[in-house]
């Protein structure tokens, strides 16, 4: 979430150094950085594109400015125009396009030729399908097939190879105090980790496997997170729980699983020995597509927390 997908993009670039007099590094070059995930559901579409810098110390904006960057298929052409948004308060300077939607199955290349004449380059395919739905038999929270876990799994027709899946499973909820009314959301994690009095939660990766299996104490963990330390939970009103399943090409779901944070937006990492499909530079250049499902619950389990529930 499962969180806005693409309501920025902020990218951090680790390279290591080494602080003694001898240096066992080879000679830096600098290299453009390209992350684009095409979100295939929707026309806009945003790029991020920097400079590698020579290590952790360094400061300074290395964004890459009035590059020309392009979608490219057998149908068209599309150019991002070069600009900044304002996130919270933070100014994100990037490239974006509101005019480009893929099609499913579709080949794209993308294409950023920099003012000092360098160009890069990326094709992917986007994630195809002609229909998506999830097995409901049985399927309600808490589970009555077997009441200590809820197992949920997915069906895609006439589907492209090398697809990959990350589900995710979100609580949306309202607080209601002082008068005033709040809509938030809480994703539920495949498990949690205590240790030293302090619950970590663990959320799924991305996989090639269908399928997803979600202990129901660890769901009862997370109703019961929503309104940690709020000793009035008549102020709580669940509204729906809905399971969404993000579909990647080989490229993004790889990257995803490497920094196991694909669903933080866009404070992500790319170490340069990680991963890159990026020619004449570094980055990912990956697609996805997202399907979901609400799935139902039973009142009582939800009144059981001293919640309400949205009818």
């Amino acid at each position: 979430m499962m969180r806005k997908v693409f309501s920025y993009i902020a990218i951090v670039f680790l390279f290591f150094a080494c602080d003694t007099e001898v240096n066992y590094r080879a000679p830096f070059t600098e290299k453009p950085i390209l992350y684009c995930a095409i979100n295939a559901d929707s026309s806009t579409q945003f790029v991020m594109l920097k400079k590698s810098f020579y290590d952790n110390n360094s400061v300074g904006n290395n964004y890459i400015q009035d590059a020309k960057i392009q979608f490219i298929t057998e149908r068209e052409s599309v150019e991002l125009a070069d600009t900044i948004i304002n996130n919270n308060g933070s100014e994100v300077e990037l490239y974006y396009t509101k005019n480009f939607k893929p099609r499913l199955g579709e080949n794209v290349k993308i294409k950023a030729e920099l003012n000092d004449g360098k160009i890069i380059t990326s094709s992917i395919v986007i994630p195809g399908l002609t229909k998506f739905y999830i097995d409901q038999i049985g399927l309600i929270i808490p589970p009555v097939v077997d009441p200590q876990y809820m197992y949920v799994s997915w069906t895609l027709r006439n589907q492209n190879e090398n697809l990959s899946f990350l589900p995710r499973l979100t609580i949306h909820y309202k607080v209601t105090k002082n008068n005033s009314e709040e809509e938030l959301t809480y994703e539920v994690p495949s498990e949690y980790i205590t240790s030293e009095n302090k619950k970590t939660p663990i959320y799924p990766l991305a996989s090639r496997v269908q399928y997803i299996t979600y202990w129901q104490k660890t769901i009862n963990t997370a109703f019961l997170e929503i309104s940690k330390g709020d000793p009035d939970k008549s102020n709580y009103t669940i509204q729906y729980i809905e399971l969404e399943v993000y579909i990647m090409e080989d490229n993004l779901a790889g990257y995803s699983a490497s920094i196991e944070s694909f669903n933080r937006g866009y404070s992500v990492k790319i170490y340069e020995p990680l991963l890159s499909n990026i020619n004449g530079g570094l980055g990912v250049f990956g697609a996805y597509i997202k399907r979901g499902k609400r799935i139902p619950f039973d009142e009582d389990y939800i009144t059981s927390f001293g919640y309400k529930f949205e009818k």
